[in-house]
């Protein structure tokens, strides 16, 4: 028998006059218990003593273990001591001395950690192996404390030496350690550890291990809670929330600040947190044999392959981003323009950044694993254990990993954050600071932090009953509506960045209006109708009034009600409820009702069956949370129905298509944008209508075949108006629908995947007036040519050419553009000649005007083409100078000024210069001029030579004071008066 057998053997000593009668094998010790800590052996005391003795004769006689402890209590202790000694022999250093002398000490110390190792398995393997040993036995092994010194409050345990790397690998790896590990981790403390739990009270108590703890104060609170934890990756992200925002107090960090942005990334950071194994962290949540070695190789695959990498490249990264930065600096405000977005700049390019990092990361991940499938193939684990699939050293990595996950939440009392400031502030501060005079170790405030504990537990669960009760009430009362004074709340968008999503491009809402008297007299009825919603409230106070005025609704005509509904609907929306809208307004030739409504239930859209066959357009917008089901019920009572509007209502698909069908043979308008319909569901419907003038069909999901391809020898000869886009449909399948619609008038096939239709550049096209060709990807020849062959135009869009089909998105692709100034040349020379052209909308081309400064293509286009239209977009072309407006100044004296109404100047680079061009546009109604050098003597003139003009956009105008940007007209009155 060798020495390491013969310690064991030594571990029940020969009993003494200190032997207890009864040896009770479960002893409770620890902070927890009635023993105090001070009666039991201290570690490092017992590890000085064997530290003089060669690793492989160390006995239990040698490391002293109190024969007064129980059989578990010894063998912790035990096992605590040989791996305090095993790391203290790792951590010795050696370089100071010779080659030789390194190299037999190194041997030697080889040697006595592989004795150490086989010590260690040998001590646990006894507890395993004797009688009587239960599960209570193996975690009280893991988890019970001692103290480490005799001068200091520090205890330790098993499971607190495992986290090390220095702990033996067999040891680590042992299956029994891993399912003691997995049994805390599910079900937590058990009793003998937890403490003495003996009442039914006490065991309910028991049961209860976790706490479950409105915006600035409590991201404060949270984040500085955080910060007392012990260190993680979360720790960083906490400290990268809580320093902005102390640094602003007492306001909070906003967009455009420097706080805002370290917030930015301490939200990244968090993101990429939660895929680490470090807790807090999901990987904690799954089967944890599985996620977590996936998620340490994920964590060393950072830390030995990117971060290198990073530090590497991060020299020639910082000057890249820097001159890319500098260089797109105005495409990236183009961007905020188009994309209308409510988000600041600062968030969209952060979550920009962290999504190319994921993707990044993403892709290495994938690399990584590839590589390593051949080596875990063909190395397989011995042990056969999940931990090792992804390599031995990555699940040892893994286990020492859920070891101090297991450590942090198997404390006896652990406060989550927010909480923990209690007992921070209360019992550790305290201490810390009684430890600083001297004294080390203060039993009342260990009782004070128990008690805590339990008092905050309660506290707890009154108030999520409370929560609760106070949840399930509130349901039960109508909502009330909330005001909008005060500060917004912190994230929150304000409202220079709430941005309306126009037809052909997102532009601001920060609009400064006034309202001109009409030129005419209006209607008696229409006077009427406007004096009694201006008073609808004052009229619904008093219920005789009410009531007395409810009788007189129900006498209005029925052409009447819907002009009454529409205003009501746009002043006060609140007052329409379900009751009043199904009661007086199911009636008349016309119902619109949208998703901005209150009042629209399942059973008001049900309602509208009322109506019969009297009710000729029916405008359902926007309703996407009602099923394909309930509009299909509706519409077979609507047999007279002429104009079906469902835009918007996303759930709309084949049933409703197919009711439409069986009763609704008289549409003439079929508006299904943005629903699920099929081509397969529509096409039936389509024949069926041989009186279809207007079929919109825009933002169709996966829709990429055509429409009539089972139908090649049908016709829609009165068909005049068609929208197609945001769909994916190509050359190939648009052509087919364009030759069955040969008397077609407007087409808009923006955002979509045509190049080259061959029924819009051959000889015969389709008699428009309306061309949108938005963000398509048709060559500049075939645009000049399509144009050429179309004289009657009357509009024609082409914004963003060569952005692709998608959506508004593709219009920030400032490269992709295709629309050149020679191109442009040779445009104005084809629309010169057409008499009937009113709106050209060019946004987004960012290569016009990047010519030659001499003979400007933007300025011939305007001289020849634009001076008479009525709209004109020039949005988004960067290069677009004052100079290029100044034809719009008549040349000859009898000449007429331009019949301009609308002009969009938005981010280009015009100023006050353009003022004196843009005056001479008498009939001028709407001047938007965001992110342009325009100020107040720029806009002045404009105002005072423009009568009619009522909507001005003002955004990001640098030049015009902030408060001054919504209320520009009071502002020119009250400087000119």
């Amino acid at each position: 028998m060798n020495s390491v057998e013969a310690g064991l053997n030594n571990v029940h000593d020969a009993p003494t006059e200190r032997t207890p009668l009864l040896n009770d094998s479960s002893v409770t010790l620890g902070p927890n218990s009635d023993s105090p800590t001070h009666h039991l052996p201290f570690v490092e005391t017992a590890v000085t003593r064997v530290r003089t003795l060669k690793p492989g004769e160390v006995g239990s006689a040698d490391i002293n273990v109190d024969a007064s402890l129980g059989r578990t209590a010894r063998t912790a202790f035990t096992l605590i001591v040989l791996l305090e000694l095993r790391c203290s022999i790792q951590r010795e250093s050696h370089d100071s001395l010779g080659i030789l002398q390194q190299w037999s000490l190194r041997n030697a110390r080889s040697r006595d950690t592989d004795d150490l190792d086989r010590r260690i398995c040998q001590t646990f393997q006894y507890i395993l192996e004797e009688s009587g040993s239960n599960d209570e036995d193996l975690l009280s092994v893991l988890l019970l404390e001692f103290p480490y010194t005799r001068n200091s409050a520090r205890v330790i345990r098993v499971i607190d030496i495992l986290i090390h790397k220095n702990v033996p690998t067999k040891f680590l790896s042992h299956p029994v350690i891993m399912f003691s590990l997995l049994s805390v981790w599910n079900r937590g403390l058990p009793p003998v550890i937890h403490g003495s739990v003996n009442t039914f009270t006490e065991r309910l108590y028991y049961r209860f291990t976790r706490i479950c703890p409105p915006r600035g104060i409590f991201l404060i609170l949270y984040s500085a809670a955080s910060l007392v934890r012990s260190w993680s990756m979360s720790v960083l992200s906490a400290a990268m929330v809580f320093v902005p925002f102390i640094s602003c107090l007492p306001a909070v960090p906003y967009p455009g600040d420097n706080a805002f942005d370290v917030l930015l990334l301490g939200l990244s950071l968090h993101i990429l947190a939660l895929h680490l194994p470090h807790a807090p962290s999901p990987a904690l949540l799954f089967n944890i044999e599985k996620s977590l070695p996936l998620s340490t190789l994920f964590c060393n695959a950072i830390q030995r392959v990117f971060y290198p990498a990073l530090i590497f490249f991060l020299p020639a990264l910082f000057i890249t981003l820097y001159l890319l930065s500098t260089s797109l600096s105005d495409t990236f405000l183009r961007i905020q323009t188009l994309l209308g977005l409510p988000a600041p700049m600062e968030t969209r390019a952060a979550f920009m950044a962290l999504g190319i990092t994921l993707l990044l990361l993403f892709i290495s991940f994938i690399v990584l694993l590839t590589l390593l499938f051949p080596s875990i193939i063909s190395n397989p684990s011995a042990s056969g254990s999940q931990w090792d699939c992804y390599t031995e050293p990555v699940g040892l990595d893994a286990r020492r990993l859920f070891v101090r996950s297991v450590a942090v939440y198997s404390t006896p009392y652990f406060f989550p954050p927010l909480i923990n400031l209690i007992p921070f502030v209360l019992v550790r501060a305290p201490k810390m600071f009684l430890y600083v005079v001297g004294k080390k170790r203060v039993v009342f405030l260990e009782r004070v932090e128990a008690g805590l504990w339990w008092v905050l537990s309660c506290y707890c669960i009154e108030m999520s009953k409370r929560s609760v009760s106070a949840a399930g009430s509130s349901s039960s009362r109508p909502a009330k509506r909330r005001r909008t004074g005060g500060l917004p709340a912190f994230g929150a968008a304000t409202e220079d960045d709430i941005q309306p999503t126009q037809t052909d491009v997102p532009s601001s809402s920060v609009l400064s209006t006034r309202i001109l008297p009409p030129d005419y007299i209006p209607l008696l009825i229409t006077l009427c109708a406007r004096v009694f919603v201006a008073n609808i409230r004052m009229l619904a106070k008093d219920e005789d009034t009410w009531a007395a005025t409810r009788e007189w609704l129900k006498v209005v005509p029925d052409p009447m009600i819907p002009k009454i509904f529409s205003m009501l609907r746009t002043s006060c929306p609140t007052v329409l409820s379900h009751g009043f809208i199904l009661a007086d307004f199911m009636r008349g030739p016309s119902i619109t009702l949208t998703d901005d409504l209150p009042g629209v239930q399942r059973m008001t859209i049900s309602g509208v069956a009322r109506c019969g066959t009297s009710l000729q357009e029916l405008h359902l917008i926007g309703l996407s949370k009602y099923a394909d089901a309930v509009f299909a019920s509706v519409l077979p009572s609507l047999s007279g129905l002429r104009v079906l509007n469902l835009r918007g209502c996303s759930k709309v698909a084949a049933k409703t298509v197919e009711a439409a069908q069986k009763s609704c043979p008289l549409l003439i308008s079929l508006n299904l944008s943005y629903t699920a319909i099929t081509p397969g569901s529509l096409g039936p419907l389509v024949v069926s209508l041989p009186d279809l003038e207007v079929l919109k069909l825009a933002g169709i999901p996966n829709w990429a075949s055509s429409l009539l391809i089972m139908y090649q020898n049908f016709q829609m000869t009165k068909l005049r108006t068609l929208k197609l886009r945001q769909t994916r449909l190509s050359d190939h399948s648009l052509d087919p629908i364009l030759v069955a619609c040969p008397n077609l008038k407007r087409l808009d096939v923006s955002f979509t995947l045509i190049k080259r239709p061959a029924q819009l550049t051959g000889d015969s096209p389709p008699p428009l007036e309306k061309l949108t060709l938005t963000s398509t990807r048709i060559s500049n020849a075939d645009v000049v040519t399509i144009v050429s062959r179309l004289p009657q135009l009357k509009i024609l869009a082409l914004g963003a050419l060569g952005g692709g089909q998608g959506s508004s998105v593709a219009l920030a692709n400032s490269s992709a553009m295709t629309l050149t100034d020679d191109t442009l040349r040779a445009l104005t020379d084809v629309l010169d000649s057409f008499k009937h052209l009113e709106d050209v909308n060019l946004v987004g081309n960012t290569k016009l005007g990047l010519g030659s400064k001499q003979d400007r293509a933007l300025a011939a286009f305007v001289r020849r083409v634009g001076r008479k239209c009525k709209r004109l977009n020039f949005a988004n072309i960067s290069s677009l100078r004052s100079s290029d407006l100044s034809d719009l100044v008549p040349w000859h004296a009898d000449e007429d000024p331009p019949p301009l109404e609308t002009l969009i100047l938005n981010y280009t680079n015009v100023d006050d210069d353009a003022a004196a061009f843009i005056s001479s546009c008498g009939v001028l109604a709407t001047l938007e001029v965001q992110g342009t050098k325009f100020t107040s003597e720029g806009l002045f003139p404009i105002i005072d030579a423009c009568p009619k003009l009522q909507r001005l956009d003002l955004t990001s105008c640098r030049g015009i004071n902030v408060t001054d940007r919504r209320r520009f007209f009071e502002v020119w009155e009250d400087e000119r008066h």
